[in-house]
């Protein structure tokens, strides 16, 4: 069970530990890993009011599936003018800092070391959170990709985008480059489908 223990001073975890088979997913290039869903509190004495930020990682970035506001005690009721006030793009890279972990390979195939990222890392954190990793497009996932989208039967795009926890154009250029590469058939063109 891993939390990483550098954390901002005004943000906190809710959830205690993540386990790596909880599912993980690539953070940047250099072997850093993010729950795949998590979410953290916010108490930063600039922000008008207290956050719990519920994430969702996507396309290798921390996204923010649902945030929930309400009044710091003794402060001002919860406004749209306090709302626009929220650095929300700031706590979402931050909160790579809670659940943040390094995956090793240990020679000679005898496992992973899983470690929290720690002081020294921060160039690393601040590069993935900069721009998020290109998967590589390897034959075996993209037949992963075309056995998803086979097996969904309806709404096969959003079966690859819930599998692989990607957005629908990125699921639709996957969908697409397993098409090209024979993993799944071709469509037929607009004048075979007219018929």
């Amino acid at each position: 069970m891993l939390v990483n223990d550098r954390r901002p001073p005004y943000m906190r975890g809710l959830y205690g530990t993540m386990r790596l088979e909880e599912g993980m997913v690539p953070y940047g290039t250099e072997g850093l890993y993010l729950p795949t869903r998590y979410a953290v509190e916010v108490d930063d004495p600039k922000c008008p009011v207290l956050l719990e930020v519920h994430v969702v990682v996507q396309d290798g970035q921390p996204r923010c599936a649902e945030l929930r506001c309400r009044p710091r005690p003794g402060g001002p009721p919860v406004s749209s003018e306090g709302l626009r006030s929220v650095p929300l793009a700031r706590y979402l890279r931050e909160s790579a800092y809670l659940y943040s972990v390094r995956v090793t390979e240990l020679d000679e195939g005898r496992g992973l070391l899983v470690s929290a990222t720690g002081t020294g890392d921060e160039p690393l954190l601040a590069e993935a959170a900069r721009r998020s990793p290109r998967q590589q497009m390897t034959d075996d996932l993209l037949r992963d990709v075309a056995r998803v989208y086979s097996d969904a039967g309806s709404k096969p795009t959003q079966a690859v985008m819930r599998r692989f926890h990607v957005s629908r154009p990125t699921a639709g250029r996957w969908v697409g480059l397993a098409r090209s590469r024979g993993f799944l058939p071709k469509m037929p063109t607009k004048r075979a489908r007219k018929r």
